[in-house]
């Protein structure tokens, strides 16, 4: 998992990274590892094509927690409460 502005990142998404001294872009959080591009539109179409060849039911999807009613991105029926609510209950 990964921070962005103070959010946490979950699911697919490029990221930049430093290979040789120089910037690469790479998709992370698929099933398939991801090769390295030299810009990053090129790494969001790879994404784009990626996510595309999902089924429905494996996609991310947007719940309303259970404990605060937030809107988040669930990663399946069994994630009904959003990450600031779950690292609270195991508390």
């Amino acid at each position: 998992m990964s921070r962005i502005a103070g959010k946490q990142q979950l699911g697919p998404r490029v990221v930049t990274i430093t290979v040789e001294g120089r910037s690469r872009w790479r998709v992370v959080g698929l099933d398939a590892p991801s090769p390295d591009f030299p810009n990053k539109p090129e790494a969001e179409r790879h994404l784009h094509r990626e996510l595309a060849s999902i089924p429905a039911a494996r996609r991310l999807q947007e719940r309303s927690c259970l404990r605060c009613g937030v809107t988040f991105k669930s990663q399946g029926f069994h994630h009904r409460m959003c990450e600031r609510c779950r690292s609270h209950a195991e508390i």
